[in-house]
């Protein structure tokens, strides 16, 4: 049937085969040249979105550091009274929203003579500041990775996320600043100044970020 046709009709059949073959070739190229600039495109936002949540990240945690760091030297020009301590550590909690919670904990009857355990802990509690003394028998905190690791190493330490069941009772994480003491001419450790960082926060700001619509 297809040789009974004319020479025209072939001719239009085959510029019609050719048109549509270059016209499908085209699209397909198109298609991955699209495909390519969109993968791009989400590479980048998402390299881009990477770099300004870990510049916010840094400046949660730098501005928590700063605490414990500063408090240290104070701590270890002065014998404070407890009065003057808990004055200290509540109103850091209170005035800083980045951090939940902060500790001054001593080694045993370093502060006191007769007293084994010293480390007075404020922390945040819906909207108010709370206060426990993490010093019992059932949280004997020089066995907490917090106050061991930093003693050992003998420089500040955060530690990985854990929960701080009867302290916090909170998953978090800690930022621990060892301090010291002089005695016969040596600077002996005398304690660990800790803030605490509620690790909700960082799920906030994770489950907010977009790439594109929904990545």
């Amino acid at each position: 049937m297809f040789q009974n046709k004319g020479i025209t009709y072939k001719l239009i059949l085959y510029v019609l085969s050719s048109i549509i073959i270059i016209f499908s070739i085209i699209m397909a190229i198109d298609f991955q040249a699209s495909r390519e600039i969109l993968m791009r495109s989400a590479q980048q936002n998402a390299s881009n979105l990477a770099l300004t949540t870990e510049k916010q990240i840094e400046t949660i945690l730098r501005s928590a550091q700063k605490i414990p760091e500063n408090l240290a030297p104070i701590i270890e020009n002065k014998h404070y009274s407890e009065t003057e301590i808990k004055g200290f550590l509540s109103s850091f909690v209170k005035n800083n929203d980045e951090i939940f919670g902060s500790c001054l904990a001593y080694e045993p009857y370093s502060y006191d003579p007769l007293k084994y355990y010293f480390a007075p802990y404020y922390y945040k509690d819906s909207d108010s500041v709370a206060y426990k003394n993490l010093g019992v028998e059932n949280y004997q905190y020089f066995d907490w990775n917090w106050y061991r690791i930093p003693k050992k190493i003998n420089k500040p330490y955060w530690t990985e996320p854990y929960f701080d069941e009867s302290g916090g009772n909170i998953i978090m994480s800690t930022y621990s600043v060892p301090f010291y003491k002089q005695a016969n001419g040596m600077r002996i450790f005398n304690g660990i100044i800790t803030v605490d960082i509620d690790l909700s926060w960082l799920n906030s700001l994770i489950d907010s970020i977009e790439i594109i619509k929904n990545g």
